[in-house]
């Protein structure tokens, strides 16, 4: 038989009285070793590889695009008129508004300018194209916005010129 001295053991009418003692030493050991213990991580999932076609955009080539051209601030903008004088100098970056070819022919134009400075530009394009100023129109005035007509001739013809301001813009007209 085993030696009571040993042992401690708590008295008691029912023998699972006498391992109350064992059992909290043990559980508190076992507990308190647990805690202890490093935490594992997790091992890391293997990722998984997917194939994916191109986004659409990929396949575009933006050399091959059509590019918008634009007009030189020096062309002028609209069909002129068949007969419209060849040697009659339009002024640069104007667009065409409106013509008539029947009975007097005439055109109008609408420059991107204030009307002094077409005055002075249209009058010196006139005369570097040959077209001198006659007699008619406000005396002793050269080509101004005033919104009266004036006489160029170049080779025994004649036109008439007559520009009107219109906010930031000139509107031109040649009867010829």
């Amino acid at each position: 038989m085993m030696d009571p001295r040993r042992f401690p053991t708590v008295k008691g009418p029912f023998p699972a009285q006498r391992l109350w003692l064992p059992c909290i030493v043990l559980a508190t050991v076992a507990l308190s070793t647990a805690s202890c213990r490093p935490e594992r991580s997790p091992e890391p999932e293997e990722l998984l590889t997917e194939e994916v076609s191109l986004p659409p955009d990929a396949l575009v080539d933006p050399a091959l695009d059509i590019k918008e051209k634009r007009r030189s601030q020096e062309s002028l903008a609209g069909q002129l008129p068949s007969n419209f004088p060849k040697d009659l100098p339009t002024f640069p970056g104007a667009t065409v508004v409106d013509f008539s070819e029947s009975g007097a022919p005439w055109i109008e134009m609408l420059a991107p300018a204030s009307g002094r400075e077409v005055a002075k530009r249209y009058e010196s394009l006139l005369g570097a194209a040959g077209w001198t100023a006659s007699g008619t129109g406000p005396a002793g005035t050269g080509l101004a916005a005033d919104g009266q007509a004036h006489t160029y001739t170049s080779g025994g013809r004649s036109v008439s010129l007559r520009l009107d301001t219109q906010g930031p813009s000139c509107k031109i007209r040649i009867s010829y």
